[in-house]
């Protein structure tokens, strides 16, 4: 069996991929939480977070991250 490297395309997208699904984890930890159905608290909550604006930024850029290496992986496997 012959054992074929792994195209720079392919290792790109997986490192897309991984990068962005760990960097939203770690960037969500510092997300407002609470009662999400008690919308007076958690509202309150929202308000009272200074780094809210921070945190749904650095998600969205995460998720962008991540949607690169989708349409990466797209183009890498010419489907």
């Amino acid at each position: 069996m012959h054992n074929k490297p792994f195209s720079p395309s392919l290792r790109l997208s997986a490192a897309l991929l991984l990068t962005g699904q760990l960097l939203y984890i770690a960037v969500t930890q510092f997300h407002a939480g609470g009662d999400a159905n008690n919308h007076p608290v958690i509202f309150a909550e929202y308000a009272a977070s200074g780094i809210w604006t921070a945190v749904h930024v650095a998600q969205f850029g995460a998720m962008a991250i991540l949607v690169s290496g989708l349409l990466t992986l797209f183009v890498a496997l010419d489907v």
